[in-house]
């Protein structure tokens, strides 16, 4: 795979059923697979108050 830029993927409603489920189930198939960028940041914004901890448990 060639070098590519740095990315930042935006996740809105990132507390919701939807991650849960379907979006970060995929993001790890794409990254056991070697298909995402080496330098990936996920950013999740939900209007739920969560802390990295509690929302890693949540996932």
């Amino acid at each position: 795979m060639k070098q590519t830029e740095p990315h930042i993927l935006v996740i809105f409603g990132a507390s919701g059923d939807l991650t849960k489920r379907k979006l970060i189930p995929a993001l790890y198939e794409l990254h056991t697979q070697q298909l995402l960028p080496e330098k990936l940041a996920v950013l999740g914004v939900s209007r739920t108050e969560l802390s990295d901890a509690g929302f890693r448990e949540k996932m």
